[in-house]
């Protein structure tokens, strides 16, 4: 529910989400590009507006981005990203990712940590052995003082996904 059936689909904006896609997971290492990766997702959803996996995506490499070097107006960003975030939302409000990826927005930058807890909750509900969801709660109990249970999440996350590099560094960093 909530997703958007791949036929029926511009077949370029599906081009440019999974080029962005790509160039996210690539934005981990030294020749991947956050900016690059936001360009092709916001042209996918520029093609097809009701694209609702490419506006999570987009959404999703926002908030990754929120934490490092910023467009120039960091205003602008913020106030952009909150928008793609409700489209996002309206879209599907099934998206147990998009409600991980949340947790650490509202826990990190809007600094409000009911509505962070809520989308904890309902990630939890969706898919609760999802590493997107595991990795949320590492966040939100790790932001809580909770470094016991954060650790928990971190370590179950990293058992399900043991070449992932990014969340290697997350457990021995929270360690």
């Amino acid at each position: 529910e909530g997703r958007t059936p791949n036929n029926t689909v511009n077949p370029d904006a599906l081009d440019f989400y999974y080029s962005g896609l790509q160039l996210y997971a690539d934005s981990f290492r030294e020749n991947g590009s956050i900016v690059s990766a936001r360009e092709a997702l916001r042209a996918a959803v520029e093609l097809e507006p009701e694209f609702s996996e490419a506006w999570s995506a987009l959404v999703k490499a926002g908030i990754y981005w929120s934490s490092g070097p910023l467009a120039r107006d960091k205003t602008a960003f913020i106030r952009q990203l909150e928008r793609d975030i409700q489209r996002a939302l309206e879209l599907n409000p099934f998206d147990p990712s998009l409600h991980a990826a949340l947790v650490s927005w509202h826990a990190r930058t809007t600094l409000d940590l009911d509505l962070a807890h809520h989308h904890l909750a309902e990630a939890e509900r969706l898919a609760p052995n999802a590493v997107d969801t595991l990795l949320a709660g590492g966040t939100y109990f790790w932001v809580i003082g909770a470094g016991d249970k954060s650790i928990e999440l971190y370590l179950r996350a990293q058992r399900q996904d043991p070449l992932n590099t990014p969340l290697k560094f997350s457990v021995a960093q929270r360690q």
